[in-house]
């Protein structure tokens, strides 16, 4: 039947386009609405609402009407018209009686909508039957909000309604969530995942994307259907890696100018503003919006925007419902639209936004955010400050890939600060496996010339007592000054250095007075230096053959780590925990640990932290008997061991493994020396002790120790006299001057005296 207010186009279901796929998730979450009369599909424009809509009435097992609303449909008598005219693709008579009542001026609420429900009660008890409003958001006036409230809230079993809009319909939303008699459905679940927009573009439009410009599509709109649809626009057949990225380029003028006809250009000015002005935000509130914008009623606008859907809250990850709740953030591609437009009419505000963005930031804790705006204000030495101030906080919640990330960003004018945040950068590389020992050493020695700048001496000198640079008798020695300047400091303060002192002494072999050092400070130990000393105390232990004891302290140093992200830092716990694992006989166990040591420790290959890893391996594979494997992991610990100055422990441990690996006499009988044992040689013609070596090359007297055992070993000898003269005649020493052959010093480029601390 044919009703004269009514276009027919109004009732018919789109035909859905041909840049779409059938997405059976999708229409999954509009059946699950099937037991409750309301279903709200809520999202901006451009996500495929009709279309999703379109495929699941095509699906559907059940009556369903379609009305497409309009501007026209905003009067309560026209809008009730129409849907008596829609309702009359279910229940012809029930619509007819509507439309007749309509045309004699009956009341809308009192005799119309009654009359037409009381018609449905047949249609809704045979099969039931859906009623789909498309394009809702047309629709604004009170009455008719109320006229489509009377109509759900009176719909007889089985019947439905699903509504599709751009901003959230005033239909008691909230009480209907509470009553669980609403289904909603919002962006995320409208959104392509990844393996739908392969199968949208490769299978039905038989582009012939790769896996990397697929992943290049996903990055640019994120699963936006709109955004797909423009982007398939855009693109030939098999493009090659070049036509592809100049066809992507260009979408982006096809997206934005989408984004500004269907969305922008819709709003008022002053919406528009502050959408423009608060798109350097990555989360939005009240609070917020309103320092940045220096206006109080900042908050108004930001609900007027959430009614709207321009922006939304942050779900929980992977959650299909698209309710309230959590912060609010604007549509990636539309706030990267909205800076553009910022940066483009407003460029003179951008330094000043993003400065009251981090003020306010600063002072409600949120500090990487606070530092990054700074940073984006084009203020360094701002930006530098705050990371002065914060840049402990992060590290000591293990943020080292994001304080590496924020120092990177300032700019390159740091003011008093900048030696700080370059040290805090070192350190956190070191820490995350960024950079190697090598490149650390290096960085920490160039900043002493800087140690009057705020911070950097303390910063630096904490870092050169931790022995993974391979100098571990001079990290004891910068240790114990250090501990010695900081004994009126609070106690937290002293904890942290006692921690890397500890540790320097279990490597440099003092064990006894690493375990008073640390006991006397573990309970104000915090952090990834709490991690440390446990760490210690147990290798410690377990050098005095205190089983429990030391279990006792891998256990809590293991719990301290568990349940953080892995960092290199917690490597040396892992190896500790191995280490008692294998003192206690627990060879799983301990294979478990150093599995998990390796897989942090080859992020540094080369280094000392490394050379432990593997240390611990072959003491452990020698155990197992496993002779071939404990000889791989010997011979790759001792590359890295021979590369370092002073291994401390590592290195009498390592020859130990060599010497119990050693089958039919001496396998190192006629070797050449290493280069750590060639500066041990260099100085045996000389009238210097063993004490007095070690001190002029700033190892231990254990590892000098080590190093002659080996040399004698090599040169067949018993004797430093006898070692001297076979050097000698094997070209090894200097027969006039007693230094290696083809070495210019004694000590390979570093005197008596080089590298001393100061």
């Amino acid at each position: 039947m044919t009703f004269p207010l009514l276009t027919q186009a109004k009732l018919r279901v789109p035909r859905p386009h041909r840049r779409t796929i059938a997405r059976r998730r999708v229409t999954r979450s509009l059946d699950a609405g099937g037991g409750r009369p309301l279903t709200v599909v809520c999202a901006p424009a451009g996500c495929g609402k009709t279309t999703a809509l379109a495929q699941w009435v095509e699906s559907a097992d059940q009556p369903t009407a379609w009305l497409s609303l309009d501007a026209g449909d905003d009067d309560p008598r026209r809008l009730l018209a129409h849907l008596a005219a829609a309702l009359g693709t279910v229940e012809t008579e029930a619509a007819v009686e509507a439309q007749r009542a309509l045309r004699d001026d009956a009341d809308p609420f009192e005799e119309v909508l009654p009359r037409l429900l009381d018609g449905l009660e047949a249609a809704a008890s045979a099969d039931g039957f859906a009623l789909v409003l498309d394009d809702l958001q047309h629709v604004r006036a009170p009455a008719c909000h109320r006229l489509l409230e009377a109509l759900i809230d009176a719909l007889p079993p089985g019947a439905r309604v699903v509504v599709a809009t751009r901003s959230a319909p005033p239909l008691r939303l909230a009480r209907r969530r509470a009553a669980g008699t609403v289904t909603e459905v919002g962006p995320r679940t409208l959104a392509f995942r990844p393996a739908e927009s392969e199968r949208l573009l490769n299978g039905a439009l038989r582009l012939a994307l790769s896996r990397e410009q697929l992943a290049a599509v996903e990055e640019r709109v994120g699963g936006w259907p709109a955004g797909l649809a423009l982007v398939a626009d855009s693109l030939p057949p098999e493009p090659d890696d070049a036509r592809f990225r100049q066809a992507l380029a260009r979408s982006r003028a096809d997206v934005d100018a989408y984004l500004g006809e269907e969305l922008l250009d819709q709003l008022d000015p002053e919406l528009r503003t502050f959408l423009r002005r608060t798109s350097i935000l990555a989360r939005l509130d009240a609070s917020l919006c309103a320092a940045v914008l220096d206006a109080p009623a900042a908050g108004e606008l930001l609900e007027r925007a959430r009614r709207s859907n321009l922006v939304a809250s942050n779900p929980e990850p992977d959650a299909d419902h698209d309710g309230a709740g959590g912060s609010l953030r604007c549509d990636r591609l539309l706030a990267q639209l909205l800076r553009r437009e910022l940066h483009a009419r407003e460029p003179q505000l951008v330094g000043a936004l993003h400065l009251r963005a981090s003020r306010w930031l600063d002072a409600s804790g949120r500090v990487e955010e606070a530092i990054a705006h700074a940073g984006a204000a084009g203020d360094g030495r701002a930006a530098a400050a705050l990371v002065h101030r914060h840049g402990e906080t992060l590290m000591r919640a293990r943020r080292y890939a994001t304080v590496r990330r924020l120092i990177d960003a300032i700019p390159p004018e740091r003011g008093e600060f900048g030696p700080y945040c370059r040290a805090l950068g070192l350190l956190a590389g070191g820490l995350d496996g960024a950079l190697s020992p090598a490149e650390l050493d290096a960085g920490f020695r160039a900043l002493r010339d800087r140690s009057d700048a705020p911070g950097v001496e303390a910063l630096v000198e904490r870092c050169l007592t931790l022995p993974f640079f391979g100098r571990v008798a001079e990290s004891v020695q910068r240790g114990r000054a250090l501990f010695a300047r900081v004994r009126e400091q609070p106690l937290p303060a002293r904890a942290a250095i006692a921690a890397n002192l500890g540790m320097a002494l279990w490597f440099a072999g003092e064990s006894g007075a690493a375990r008073s050092l640390l006991e006397a400070h573990l309970d104000a130990t915090a952090g990834r230096h709490r991690g440390w000393a446990l760490a210690t105390l147990a290798l410690v232990a377990v050098d005095d053959r205190r089983e429990e004891r030391a279990l006792a302290h891998a256990g809590a140093a293991l719990a301290h780590v568990r349940g953080e992200a892995p960092a290199l830092d917690h490597a040396y716990v892992h190896q500790a925990v191995a280490a008692v694992a294998r003192a206690a006989g627990l060879r799983a166990d301990a294979e478990r640990e150093l599995a998990r040591a390796a897989r942090l420790t080859r992020r540094v290959p080369g280094s000392l932290h490394d050379a432990l890893t593997l240390l611990l391996r072959a003491e452990l594979e020698l155990d197992r008997g496993e002779r071939c494997a404990a000889r791989e992991s010997a011979a790759a610990a001792r590359a890295i061991v021979d590369d370092h100055l002073d291994a401390g422990i590592v290195e009498p441990r390592l020859a130990a493994v060599e010497a119990a690996l050693a089958r039919d006499g001496d396998e190192l009988l006629g070797t050449s020396p290493t280069r750590a044992e060639r500066r041990v040689l260099a100085l045996l013609p000389s009238e210097l002790s063993r004490r007095q070596i070690a001190a002029a090359l700033y190892l231990s007297s254990d590892t000098v120790g080590t190093h002659l055992r080996r040399i004698y070993r090599r040169l067949g000898v018993g004797s430093r006299a006898e070692a001297v003269a076979v050097a000698r005649a094997r070209g090894l020493l200097d027969p006039v001057r007693g230094e290696i052959a083809d070495r210019p010093t004694a000590v390979e480029g570093a005197a008596p005296g080089a590298n001393s601390p100061r």
